[in-house]
C-alpha cells in the first residue's frame, strides 16, 4: 500500500509527500531492526541468568567439596607430624592409635571432586562470551587452570605413595586394622576386627619410613595449597556471580 502511494507521489511529482513515504520507511525498519536487537538482547540477559544461577550451583558444590578435602588434608598433617615423631623416637602410640595415624597419613589419598558443568558447556557451545562480566571470564578461566594445576599436585603425590609409602606398608604392616570404619571411610565391609596392628619394630626406626613420611607431607602439602588457593578463588568468583545478577535485576 505505501510502495503504490508512493508510486502515485512520484508520478505526480509529488516530492514532499515521497519525501514523507521515505521518512516513515526509514523509521519504519530502523524501529523495527531495534526491537529485535532489544528482544534479542533480552533473550540473551534472560540466558545470562540461567547461566549464572547454574554456576552458583557449581561453585557451591565445588566449594563444599574443596572445604571437606582440605579438612582431610589437615589432618593427614597431623597424622604425618605424629608418624615422624614416632620415627624420632619420640612417640610411642598405641596400636589402635597406630592404625589411625597409618590410614589418615600413609594409606590417604585426596581426590579433586568439583563440578565444572555449567563452564564446560558454555565452553563447548562457543557461549562463554554470553556472560557479560569480562573480569568474572576471566576468573572461570582461570579458576579451570588452577583445576588442572591441583590435580598435577595431586598426581605427583600419587606417584610418591605409589613408589614410597605403599611398598613399605604392604612388606612390613599389617593393614586390616586400617581397613576398618573407624580408621577408614571406604572400609571393606566383610572385614571384621581382628588382632590389633601389628608391623615389623624395625619399619618406625628405618630411614625409608622416615623420608617416606616427609616426602607425603611434602607433597601433601603441596596438595593443600592449592586446595586452601581453589577455596579463595571460588569464594570471590561466587561474590562475582551475585554481583552480576544484581546487575541484570535478577531477585531470587
Amino acid at each position: 500500500m505505501l510502495l503504490r502511494r508512493m508510486i502515485s507521489h512520484v508520478k505526480t511529482q509529488n516530492w514532499l509527500a515521497v519525501f514523507l513515504d521515505f521518512v516513515i520507511v526509514v523509521v519504519g525498519v530502523f524501529i523495527g531492526i531495534q526491537v529485535s536487537n532489544w528482544n534479542e538482547a533480552r533473550a540473551d540477559r534472560s540466558e545470562e541468568v540461567g547461566y549464572l544461577l547454574a554456576l552458583t550451583d557449581d561453585v557451591r558444590l565445588s566449594l563444599a567439596s574443596l572445604e571437606s578435602m582440605n579438612g582431610l588434608l589437615a589432618s593427614q598433617q597431623s597424622a604425618l607430624e605424629a608418624l615422624y615423631d614416632v620415627h624420632r623416637g619420640q612417640s610411642d602410640p598405641d596400636p589402635e592409635e597406630m592404625a589411625g595415624l597409618i590410614a589418615d597419613g600413609l594409606f590417604f589419598l585426596s581426590a579433586l571432586r568439583v563440578n565444572e558443568t555449567t563452564f564446560d558447556t558454555l565452553v563447548g557451545s562457543g557461549r562463554l562470551n554470553l556472560i557479560g562480566d569480562s573480569d568474572l571470564v576471566a576468573a572461570l578461566q582461570a579458576l579451570d587452570s588452577a583445576y588442572d594445576a591441583t590435580r598435577v599436585s595431586i598426581d605427583n603425590e600419587y606417584q610418591v605413595t605409589y613408589r614410597f609409602s605403599d611398598p613399605l606398608l604392604i612388606e612390613f604392616v599389617d593393614m586390616g586394622p586400617t581397613f576398618l570404619p573407624q580408621h577408614n571411610r571406604d572400609s571393606i565391609p566383610w572385614l571384621r576386627p581382628g588382632e590389633p596392628l601389628t608391623m615389623d619394630a624395625s619399619l618406625l626406626t628405618d630411614r625409608r619410613f622416615g623420608n617416606a613420611v616427609l616426602y607425603r607431607a611434602y607433597f601433601s602439602r603441596q596438595v593443600k595449597g592449592h586446595v586452601e588457593s581453589l577455596i579463595a578463588d571460588l569464594q570471590a568468583i561466587d561474590r562475582r556471580v551475585r554481583e552480576r545478577l544484581d546487575d541484570l535485576g535478577y531477585a531470587p
